[in-house]
């Protein structure tokens, strides 16, 4: 089975696209909107049900859940950090396949040309 989990940072929709982050204090860390996904083959995926992703136990909804083939299964969130997620792949027949993954992103230096502050 070559089933793998991925992410990526998401970025603003402008023309240059900027990385995205919000800052709910000024003096408080700064969280990134990420995406995690799996990837394999047509067949693969298509005999996916969900996939459920349990997060850190500090996110407000801890557990989260895709039945959206067509995005990979894939979630979105935002978080300062990096951490474990254990998620279930539930497929079309009954079986379940569980797997951690560690989510781990890297970031550009900061500065005022690629990164744009949303919400308040």
């Amino acid at each position: 089975m070559s089933i793998v989990f991925k992410n990526q940072i998401i970025t603003s929709k402008e023309e240059t696209e900027k990385i995205k982050y919000i800052q709910k204090r000024p003096s408080g860390r700064k969280h990134y909107h990420i995406g995690v996904w799996i990837e394999g083959t047509k067949g693969e995926l298509d005999k996916i049900k969900k996939v459920e992703y349990l997060l850190h136990p500090t996110f407000k909804q801890p557990l989260r859940y895709s039945e959206k083939r067509e995005n990979g299964f894939g979630i979105n969130f935002w978080t300062y950090g990096w951490f474990l997620i254990h998620a279930k792949i539930y497929f079309k027949d009954g079986t379940i396949l569980e797997q951690n993954y560690n989510l781990e992103y890297a970031l550009p230096e900061f500065n005022d040309d690629n990164y744009i502050k949303v919400g308040d």
